[in-house]
């Protein structure tokens, strides 16, 4: 959305990705070489030429190479194995397979799905004085335009951050400000799994993973947000 500034000029916001720098070899034979980070800042155009995109937040996924694993001959297992947050993504392959679960393929509206690759929107966050603006979907549906190619789902597990608050040290600054979050967890979690319904996320059955389909629409929302 635009809005008028104090000169009477139309502003407007656009989100963007920004990624830290990485060094990748060109060839690697650890199980590692098939999943693929992507991090970095979620940044914030406010359409004035003169002025550097500000950072309003961070970002991670991960791609999961699914198929050169498997025509490599290497374990899906220890692949997903290769990180902490990564590893539970297990579940959503039959045993041994590179294919989908029934209760994946149903969650997802398919009857088959022929790539087996996933792309894992593992972690989203942004700071307290521009959340409620709509950049977070707009963070996440560019995570899935920019990473998603040559996979069958996007997928993620909704784990509310403030959750994690009780590991943070008494000492540590609250800079997300999670304190102000409700810290009844199923409450939270069912909050988080609304918002991510919004871009098409289907829940799993009997799990607390959440798909989408790469083939679907987009999601329809505004380029131009309010600042």
């Amino acid at each position: 959305m635009d809005s008028d500034s104090e000169d009477g000029k139309r502003r407007f916001a656009l989100v963007g990705l920004k990624p830290d720098p990485q060094e990748l070899l060109a060839i690697d034979y650890e199980p590692s070489h098939f999943l693929r980070r992507h991090e970095g800042h979620v940044t914030l155009y406010t359409g004035n030429s003169d002025d550097d995109p500000i950072d309003i937040g961070r970002y991670q996924a991960f791609y999961v190479d699914a198929e050169g694993a498997v025509c490599a001959d290497v374990s899906l297992h220890d692949v997903l194995d290769t990180t902490q947050s990564t590893y539970d993504y297990l579940q959503l392959y039959q045993p041994g397979e590179g294919t989908y679960t029934e209760a994946v393929l149903k969650a997802a509206k398919a009857d088959w799905l022929y790539e087996p690759n996933l792309l894992i929107l593992d972690r989203l966050e942004i700071l307290p004085a521009y959340r409620r603006r709509g950049y977070g979907l707009q963070a996440l549906i560019g995570m899935m335009h920019w990473f998603q190619a040559g996979a069958g789902l996007v997928v993620m597990k909704p784990f509310p951050l403030q959750s994690e608050a009780s590991s943070r040290r008494s000492d540590e600054p609250d800079l997300m400000a999670l304190s102000s979050f409700t810290t009844h967890h199923t409450k939270a979690r069912a909050k988080l799994r609304r918002y991510y319904a919004q871009l098409g996320f289907k829940l799993v059955p009997r799990t607390q993973f959440m798909v989408r389909r790469v083939d679907q629409r987009p999601p329809s929302l505004p380029a131009h947000l309010d600042i």
